[in-house]
């Protein structure tokens, strides 16, 4: 079959194919790395093929774009926590804060209800209590929490208590969330390991190169994952060997399976 290949028995017969990342038609055609191998690119829908210095190709993101967490090769938009707008009326949502939904300056209100511009004249004396903003809606006196405080706006509203987090008691890069105790829990961000409440932080993925996963997973985006969805073209079946996808044409069918399997002439 000759360099860069394999061989099949198929009906009695030898059967050779390239090895994965070469394409040629052995034993007529020596295999060797394609002239381009971005052409056809490998890569998956919104994504960006670049040629490596060894000659293989690498498929990237395009901008905007994060890597798709389903098991087909590809990339997703990065999701706006704004789309749709989980805000009342008269809120303003900003993606980039947390939370993302406040009210204009001068309004009040939850921003997740409604935010209403106070109508002072209108509501003295108010029926409100301590701590309380008094709303005219319908010809009609409301009475609504200021913001921070919680309680019977028509007895008096207290202050809430501070979130755990405000201090920031965790390591760099962890996430915190408040527990239903009223403490911080510090964990780290998925497929990134450390230690979320020490100084270090959490900094360390789960993967660096491809030997800090079992052999049947590869290192993708410091993430031990399966490396065969998306790796062989049609009428192929993948098997991982040391961390790399390998593509054979199945029974009856050759050509290159990084691209697409034929039935064999005169099947």
């Amino acid at each position: 079959c000759g360099p860069n290949s394999g061989c099949h028995i198929v009906n009695g017969s030898p059967l050779c194919f390239c090895l994965p990342e070469y394409e040629g038609n052995p034993p007529s055609e020596s295999c060797h790395l394609p002239s381009n191998p971005c052409d056809p690119s490998p890569c998956g829908p919104n994504t960006q093929c670049a040629i490596l210095s060894n000659g293989f190709a690498k498929c990237t993101c395009l901008p905007g774009f994060l890597e798709s967490p389903n098991t087909i090769r590809g990339c997703v938009r990065k999701h706006n926590p704004c789309q749709p707008n989980p805000c009342g009326s008269g809120a303003i949502c900003d993606p980039n804060k947390e939370p993302q939904c406040s009210c204009p300056e001068s309004s009040f209100g939850n921003p997740y209800q409604s935010c209403h511009v106070p109508v002072i004249s209108l509501c003295q004396p108010g029926p409100c209590g301590s701590n309380a903003d008094c709303y005219i809606t319908g010809n009609q006196e409301s009475c609504y929490c200021k913001s921070g405080y919680k309680g019977d706006p028509y007895s008096g509203c207290i202050s809430e208590p501070p979130s755990p987090c405000l201090a920031n008691p965790c390591g760099p890069n962890a996430i915190c969330t408040a527990s239903p105790q009223g403490y911080p829990m510090c964990v780290c961000p998925d497929g990134i390991s450390g230690d979320p409440t020490g100084p270090t932080g959490c900094g360390r993925p789960e993967c660096r190169t491809d030997d800090n996963c079992t052999n049947k997973l590869a290192c993708i985006a410091y993430s031990c994952r399966d490396p065969c969805p998306g790796s062989c073209g049609i009428g192929a079946s993948c098997r991982v060997e040391k961390h790399h996808p390998v593509c054979t044409c199945n029974h009856g069918l050759t050509g290159n399976p990084l691209i697409r399997c034929s039935p064999l002439q005169g099947e």
